[in-house]
C-alpha cells in the first residue's frame, strides 16, 4: 500500500470553473455546480513527454470502472473488478469524475485517463475484491503535496457516493486528515494553535472539506480562519478563536459567513463543531459560549 514516502516534482493545482452537473447526494444546487478542482502535472514532467515509457504497452492493462446501483464496480467488459493478486491498485479520478485503475503507477494512469490535460480530481490506492471496494488510501507520491489537501479526498468520497458506493462499508485511511477529524489525542492550546493549526483543523467529510486560510497570532490568543467548502459548491468561512485567560483556555466561533449555499456550508460547520467539542473537553478547555447559530 502506498504512503507519502516520496515527492514527485512538477505538480500544480487548479480551481475548476463552473460547469453543468448533477445535484449533490445531500442537497440541491440553486445554480449549476462548480467543476471538481484538479491537480495537474506540468507538461515537461508527464510520461507522454518521455521516451522511457511506451504507453501502448499499458492501454490493455488499465480498467475504466463503472458501478451498478448497488455500488459494485465493473470493468469496461462488465466484469466485476479484481485487482490481482493482492487486490490493491492505483487509481485516479479525472475532472469529470471518471475513474481509471490498474497495476500501472499514477504517472501512467494520468496519461491514460480521459482528457489528461484537464488534470486529476482524486487519487490514491484502493483495495477491490470481486467488484466491492473495501479500502481506500487517498494519497500518492505523484501528487505528494495535494495528498495533504482535503479537497481531493472529499471530492473522491462525493463521487463514490454519487456512484452508489456505501461509504460506511469502505475503510478510508486517515493519513490526510487533520487531528480532530481522525481522533488523535486531544491537545487544544494556544501554543499548539500557534504552530500546528493546519495539522489540527484540515479535514473532510462525504461532501465537504475544511481548510485553514489564515492564522493570526497574539500573545494569549490565536485566531484560525477556516473555509467551509461544499464539494462543487460555494464556500463559507468561520474563525476559530482560541484564547488563554489565566489557566483557562476558551474557544469560540467568530466572523461566521455561510456563503451563497448556507444549507450546505452548515453541514460542514456542524460536523466541525461535533468533532471539536469532545476534543476541547478532553483538552481541559471549554467553549466560551454556545458556538452554534
Amino acid at each position: 500500500m502506498h504512503t507519502l514516502l516520496g515527492k514527485d516534482k512538477g505538480v500544480e493545482s487548479n480551481v475548476g470553473a463552473t460547469t453543468k452537473g448533477q445535484s449533490a447526494p445531500n442537497g440541491t444546487f440553486e445554480k449549476p455546480p462548480r467543476a471538481y478542482e484538479v491537480a495537474q502535472l506540468r507538461s515537461a514532467d508527464r510520461v507522454s513527454q518521455s521516451n522511457s515509457t511506451d504507453l501502448s504497452d499499458w492501454r490493455d492493462k488499465v480498467i475504466y470502472p463503472h458501478f451498478d446501483e448497488s455500488g459494485r464496480m465493473y470493468d469496461q467488459h462488465n466484469v466485476p473488478v479484481n485487482l490481482e493478486p493482492s487486490g490493491w491498485g492505483d487509481f485516479l479520478m479525472n475532472k469529470n469524475g471518471k475513474l481509471i485503475t490498474g497495476k500501472g503507477w499514477h504517472g501512467i494512469l494520468y496519461e491514460l485517463q480521459e482528457k489528461p490535460e484537464l488534470g486529476s480530481s482524486g487519487f490514491g490506492v484502493w483495495h477491490v475484491e470481486d467488484g466491492w471496494l473495501r479500502r481506500v488510501n487517498p494519497v500518492c507520491a505523484t501528487f505528494y503535496e495535494q495528498s495533504y489537501d482535503p479537497r481531493f479526498a472529499a471530492q473522491l468520497r462525493y463521487q463514490l457516493a454519487k456512484d452508489g458506493v456505501d461509504l460506511r462499508r469502505v475503510v478510508f485511511d486517515t493519513e490526510s486528515q487533520g487531528a480532530i477529524w481522525k481522533g488523535e489525542a486531544a491537545e487544544l492550546t494556544v501554543e499548539r494553535m500557534r504552530n500546528d493549526a493546519q495539522q489540527v483543523f484540515r479535514g473532510y467529510g462525504d461532501d465537504f472539506w475544511v481548510d485553514v486560510t489564515e492564522v493570526a497570532r497574539r500573545a494569549d490568543r490565536v485566531d484560525v480562519g477556516l473555509s467551509l467548502n461544499p464539494v462543487r459548491g460555494e464556500p463559507g468561512q468561520v474563525t476559530v478563536s482560541v484564547q488563554r485567560v489565566g489557566e483557562l483556555t476558551t474557544v469560540r466561533f467568530m466572523d461566521l459567513d455561510m456563503g451563497a449555499e448556507p444549507a450546505r456550508t452548515s453541514t460542514a460547520l456542524r460536523a466541525l463543531h461535533e468533532k471539536m467539542t469532545p476534543w476541547i473537553t478532553e483538552s481541559g478547555a471549554s467553549w466560551s459560549r454556545d458556538p452554534m447559530p
